[in-house]
């Protein structure tokens, strides 16, 4: 049995990606996400796993060149 929990992490990823698409339709939101995962036919047998996975990527920032932010830690000594 799939993990039930994966149903609240896909749902909030699809919000959190669609605000910032607000003209997308959800089957169109849905589409450009399958087509990213290079799987341009039926989404049928994508697995949720694979549009959680692309969706944390989408939704990671971005420089201007389009490469994901470097994280930078900082940290305080006593």
């Amino acid at each position: 049995m799939r993990d039930i929990k994966r149903i609240d992490v896909l749902l909030s990823l699809i919000k959190t990606y669609w605000i910032q698409y607000p003209d997308f339709r959800l089957g169109q939101l849905l589409t450009v996400m399958n087509n990213k995962l290079g799987h341009e036919s039926d989404m049928f047998y994508t697995e949720d796993t694979a549009f959680i996975s692309i969706l944390e990527t989408e939704l990671k920032p971005k420089e201007d060149n389009g490469e994901p932010v470097q994280q930078k830690w900082v940290v305080f000594l006593d």
